[in-house]
């Protein structure tokens, strides 16, 4: 079989959606299918073709500008649009059993829609408002088949698509690369942008410990338009930023911790909750009413959820700290559900 993935962003960024897609289709192209990915040279030091885990990386244009703070607002208009029309030419050009295409920036499925291959759309997030929801609604329109991140996500589709197009297929990981260690500090692990609260993690830290005379150390991880700004801001021994780092470090930081703190404002179903989950990792998240995290959390009952707020988010982290082993039992209970071979086996069989 022969796959198309059109992603705006791929390895090696370190996005949520992205890291899912690699996940998936490392497993895809080990099965023995064609892989291509279709994605944007946003860094000169990468090469314009590149062959990674049986997967075909084409960097089809260049923007060593495009990464912004995150949103659809920050990103080139003019980019996207070659972009898509370049996909599309290679598109037409050879002939694919499947095109899946990740949510965003949108216009580079409306502007490739035309092919006959089978449209797969990966759609990771839902955003509330009428603008939003006609963009994703002509998106979903252009598409075979809509591949949630969560039962949350495709509950709020419906709204605008057919529920016969939608399909959960969750985020998903290679269970076996995690483990749990010392539980001894807490951690952050996102993007620095606005929108994930980086701020409301380490502040909620710091009252903690405050309020009960502990010093707990919280490390982030993550790069982003944020991170020089928090450095110099919180310029604490027990506030300790990484940026971007290897897999065997995030790997190696998560299984020591004793608990995510992940105040995201927007988000579909974060590969890092399900990370945490698989090191038997509670998480700590917001109720904001577009973090798919909240949501998750309450079903699932792997951790806490607490008003967007640092007094709620404090008192938040001491009641999962009391309660730590009932929250890892869950954690050991659901993890064995987000494998990446299950995930990948669902995505080929569509």
């Amino acid at each position: 079989m022969k796959i198309a993935v059109v992603s705006e962003f791929f390895y090696p960024h370190s996005g949520g959606q992205e890291q899912r897609l690699l996940e998936i289709l490392e497993y895809v192209a080990k099965q023995g299918h064609k892989v291509d990915v279709y994605t944007i040279k946003y860094d000169e030091a990468l090469s314009d073709q590149e062959n990674y885990n049986e997967i075909n990386i084409l960097r089809v244009i260049k923007n060593k500008n495009y990464i912004g703070g995150g949103g659809l607002k920050s990103r080139s208009l003019k980019t996207i649009i070659q972009y898509s029309l370049k996909v599309a030419l290679r598109l037409d050009a050879n002939s694919y059993d499947k095109v899946i295409f990740s949510q965003f920036p949108i216009f580079h499925m409306l502007l490739t829609c035309f092919t006959k291959s089978k449209k797969i759309l990966d759609f990771v997030e839902y955003r509330h408002g009428r603008f939003w929801e006609f963009l994703f609604g002509l998106e979903m329109k252009c598409a075979d088949q809509v591949v949630c991140i969560s039962d949350v996500v495709k509950e709020k589709a419906l709204k605008i698509c057919d529920g016969k197009k939608l399909l959960v297929i969750p985020s998903s990981i290679k269970l076996k690369k995690f483990y749990s260690g010392e539980p001894k500090h807490f951690i952050f692990i996102g993007r620095m942008e606005q929108h994930k609260h980086p701020e409301m993690a380490i502040e909620t830290v710091l009252q903690y410990n405050a309020e009960h005379n502990q010093k707990y150390v919280l490390h982030l991880i993550g790069d982003g338009s944020m991170l020089e700004f928090l450095r110099k801001k919180y310029n604490y021994k027990n506030i300790i930023f990484h940026g971007f780092v290897t897999e065997e470090k995030k790997i190696r930081l998560l299984a020591d911790s004793i608990a995510l703190i992940f105040p995201s404002e927007r988000e579909g179903l974060p590969v890092s909750v399900i990370e945490a989950m698989a090191a038997d990792v509670p998480t700590l998240t917001t109720r904001y009413a577009n973090n798919g995290t909240y949501y998750f959390v309450n079903d699932k009952g792997v951790g806490v959820v607490a008003e967007p707020d640092i007094i709620s988010l404090t008192a938040a982290l001491h009641e999962l700290l009391e309660n730590r082993i009932q929250y890892v039992d869950m954690c050991k209970l659901h993890k064995k559900n987000f494998s990446a071979e299950s995930a990948a086996r669902k995505f080929i069989e569509i």
